[in-house]
């Protein structure tokens, strides 16, 4: 789908400054009732995604709201790219994280903006998916799904050794902590070994198989891991 937009730049260059400035305008999208357009929704967007970029420098929000921030900002993200043309997306977070970079992590300017942008990409997230935005502890479930594929492929990357032995202690000290950490979180103590047995499957094998598909799909593991540490540690 095709949105032509042609004073996008303009448009979001001025809220993204108004937004940075005033750290505001995100309650009233997030109060909404009506569908709002596609202009709108991306205005939205551009807010949100400057928005998690601050908080990866400033880390202003604690849990809960860390991560249902990023469970949302990531939702948000994949429903606007199955509507909209994927290089229009990362337009927006490209500008938006440079727009994010031109302020700083002093004072209340940058927790004020990230608090506003979390109710927005609660608004966002209600519009395009309400049903599961509705649910509080989505972010929860996501996160343990999240961290139950990523520690299986850290035992697949070790067994293919797609990763030289250094960054597999390296993956696997690192899962652990983040493990453990979401464990006590949630204060389910046994979470730990049904995380860590997913990795000891992926160790195991046979399957998958260890071809350039595979090793693909394991690339973005760091990634993956920095994510999933941001939230917890």
């Amino acid at each position: 789908m095709l949105i032509k937009f042609s004073p996008f730049k303009s448009i979001m260059a001025g809220l993204l400054c108004l937004a940075f400035a005033i750290g505001s305008s995100g309650s009233a999208l997030a109060e909404e009732k009506k569908p709002s357009s596609p202009g709108h929704q991306l205005d939205g967007f551009a807010m949100v995604a400057g928005s998690w970029w601050l908080e990866q420098r400033c880390r202003t929000l604690q849990l809960p709201e860390r991560g249902e921030f990023e469970w949302r900002v990531g939702q948000v993200n994949q429903l606007l790219q199955r509507s909209l043309q994927q290089p229009l997306i990362f337009q927006i977070q490209k500008a938006a994280q440079l727009e994010s970079e031109k302020m700083g992590c002093d004072g209340d300017a940058a927790g004020n903006m990230v608090a506003a942008s979390l109710d927005v990409s609660r608004g966002l997230h209600l519009e395009l998916d309400p049903e599961r935005a509705k649910d509080t502890q989505g972010w929860l479930t996501h996160t343990f799904n999240q961290l139950y594929l990523t520690s299986g492929l850290t035992g697949i990357a070790a067994r293919c050794k797609f990763v030289d032995a250094e960054e597999v202690e390296t993956q696997r000290k690192q899962l652990t902590k983040i493990s453990q950490a979401f464990a006590d979180y949630i204060s389910k103590p046994a979470l730990i070994d049904l995380i860590l047995e997913a990795r000891a499957k992926g160790l195991a094998g046979p399957v998958p198989a260890c071809n350039p598909t595979v090793e693909k799909q394991v690339k973005p593991l760091t990634v993956h891991l920095l994510g999933l540490e941001r939230i917890f540690l």
